[in-house]
């Protein structure tokens, strides 16, 4: 059993609890936390369609042919759209002004390109895949892209999500039996395959603040799964009965995730209750031997039980909750610890 969740409250926003659904075709979604509103890209309808915190419903913008990716980054919601009549090749990537919803950038691609899923690197970089099997890398300053990656992304790439924490792009593709979960490194651009499931046809994919990975499947009719960071457990579904879960975002002030049901016209709201969640911090990570380093746990929860493994070898060597550990040899460690609470395990690598 997946040790993290607890409960899960699912809220859906339909044209039933509001005067009028404008979803359709609702194809990704951005938790806009300056404004408290998800903004939702639709295919079918060309508009990017504000949802407040009640569920109401306003045109955030119209006009854009077929919206499909969306991603928010330093006050602007970019967003790649497709049969779009102000750019030649119909094909761009849109950065709109959260407060006017105005165009204040372009980025048009290839006429052959089908832009889709954006994500943002800490450098403020853009990236956007191009279900052909590639990703693009947007220079917002220069108005210009280059191509990072055109191989290890499978068939009919969708949705990518920057980690953060390791500065790397998570991928999916929708590819039928054959999709898989990989990372793109932002400096080569070489692929790592993450995670080859026993599901398929990915269409979204997000990370929460503990590193943990969520993925959209259309199988067994719409199911959103749940992966953690260090990949030691199955998969998880979080979420099913979906009807063509579409690009997901990770709303982490609070703790829920968003999924738009691309069929159905609907929003899916998960607020998610983690019961135990390992994580550490160490005094120093870089030194002369003898190194001398404190440990100190950071786990979310109330653990009852510290297994350390200062060099990863599969020994313990401590369990106290805060040990010192002191490094004779040079080398680089990994680090892993695991803890319990008497129910539930969780580790951080």
């Amino acid at each position: 059993m997946f040790p993290k969740i607890l409960a899960l409250l699912i809220i859906m926003i339909t044209g039933n609890l509001i005067a009028q659904n404008l979803l359709s075709g609702p194809e990704s979604v951005a938790y806009d936390h300056q404004n408290n509103r998800y903004l939702v890209s639709n295919y079918y309808n060309g508009r990017i369609i504000e949802v407040d915190s009640l569920g109401g419903q306003s045109i955030f913008r119209q006009g854009l042919g077929r919206c499909l990716g969306n991603h928010i980054h330093g006050g602007i919601l970019w967003v790649s759209v497709r049969d779009y009549w102000q750019v030649s090749s119909g094909r761009a990537v849109l950065g709109l002004d959260l407060a006017t919803g105005e165009t204040v950038h372009t980025i048009e691609f290839y006429a052959t390109t089908t832009v889709d899923g954006l994500a943002a690197d800490n450098d403020g970089f853009i990236y956007v895949v191009d279900t052909t099997g590639r990703i693009y890398k947007i220079d917002v300053a220069a108005g210009a892209f280059e191509l990072l990656t055109n191989i290890g992304l499978g068939q009919n790439p969708q949705d990518i999500f920057h980690d953060a924490e390791n500065n790397r792009l998570i991928t999916v593709n929708y590819s039928g039996s054959g999709s898989f979960i990989s990372a793109v490194d932002l400096e080569s651009g070489g692929t790592t395959l993450l995670l080859d499931p026993d599901f398929g046809d990915l269409d979204g994919v997000c990370l929460d603040q503990y590193g943990n990975i969520y993925v959209s499947s259309w199988n067994d009719g719409g199911v959103v799964y749940r992966i953690d960071d260090s990949f030691a457990y199955d998969p998880e579904v979080i979420s099913s009965g979906n009807n063509g879960p579409a690009g997901l975002d990770y709303d982490p002030y609070h703790n829920r995730l968003i999924i738009p049901n691309f069929n159905a016209n609907t929003l899916s709201i998960i607020d998610l209750e983690f019961t135990l969640v390992a994580d550490f911090s160490a005094s120093q990570t870089v030194g002369c031997t003898p190194l001398t380093v404190q440990f100190n746990d950071c786990t979310l929860g109330s653990p009852l039980v510290w297994w350390w493994d200062f060099n990863n070898d599969g020994v313990t060597d401590a369990f106290s909750a805060d040990p010192v550990w002191i490094y004779d040899s040079p080398g680089v460690y990994t680090v892993a610890l695991k803890v319990h609470d008497g129910s539930d395990e969780d580790q951080e690598i």
